[in-house]
């Protein structure tokens, strides 16, 4: 661990299955206990306080990435652009985000075994009825007929 006393920050290494490099100003260099899993025995090991605040903030984020991958259309599929999946992911974290939020505050709509998967069809199907598919259909009509109007480069 190392303290810049001057600017108030600390950097450390730990290690968590794997190195985990923090350097943090909001924390410390206070000490408390994490648990550690040591076989299938669980034993109290002093560390820093950040290193608590981050377990605490892993488990939400390896929970989330478990909701996510589910029904995940990003890493379902494979594009040769990577914007094209950037984009994807960006779509499951929202949707995960919104499935997360709507049964928080509908905990009744949670009994199902397959509630998030009827959400997220629900939102589809909400999604796509608002779409006036006529209008959809004579802008594509308008497109091609702009496109064979226009004079071909090659005769010109």
């Amino acid at each position: 661990m190392v303290v810049e006393e001057t600017k108030q920050m600390v950097a450390m290494g730990w290690l968590d299955g794997s190195a985990v490099q923090m350097l943090s100003i909001a924390d410390g260099t206070t000490v408390s206990t994490v648990t550690r899993r040591i076989g299938a025995n669980k034993k109290a090991v002093a560390a820093p306080v950040m290193v608590q605040r981050y377990n605490h903030a892993m488990q939400a984020v390896d929970r989330h990435d478990q909701l996510r991958v589910k029904f995940s259309l990003c890493s379902r599929h494979h594009f040769k652009k990577w914007y094209v999946k950037f984009m994807l992911a960006l779509i499951d974290i929202a949707m995960t985000n919104a499935s997360i939020h709507y049964f928080f505050a509908n905990q009744e709509k949670k009994c199902y075994e397959h509630h998030r998967a009827i959400f997220l069809n629900d939102l589809a199907d909400a999604m796509l009825s608002d779409v006036n598919w006529d209008a959809v259909k004579i802008w594509t009509q308008l497109q091609i007929f702009e496109d064979d109007s226009r004079p071909d480069s090659s005769t010109a």
